[in-house]
């Protein structure tokens, strides 16, 4: 066995805290409460806080998807599991790929003043 990583947020990035902490209670409980929080500050701002907090949006999904991919690398139940989590992984980077490109293409689309 490895050691770990000293600090929570360590352990997390390297895959330390688990498949199933690491997917269900961060890519998507913290995933989904930081959305809900961003999505108004992004609708009704501009200029610097929508910069700000799109940014910390972008860096957190990053760091999330990097602890799933590691945790599932270390993952030693069900094969089917780590695969189906880094599925999951890339089915969100192309989500966000897809919608930040549509942001940046149509706006108007999208409900922002283009």
């Amino acid at each position: 066995m490895t050691e770990q990583p000293e600090g929570f947020i360590l352990r997390l990035l390297g895959g330390h805290c688990g498949l199933a902490v690491t997917f269900w209670a961060f890519g998507l409980g913290v995933g989904i409460v930081q959305t809900l929080l961003v999505g108004p500050v992004v609708r009704d701002s501009e200029g610097w806080p929508v910069f700000t907090t799109v940014g910390i949006s972008v860096v957190f999904h990053v760091l999330v998807w990097v602890a799933i991919w590691k945790a599932a690398n270390r993952y030693e139940g069900r094969p089917a599991w780590s695969v189906l989590a880094k599925i999951a992984v890339a089915l969100w980077i192309v989500s966000a790929v897809t919608a930040a490109s549509l942001a940046l293409v149509a706006p108007e689309r999208l409900g922002g003043s283009g």
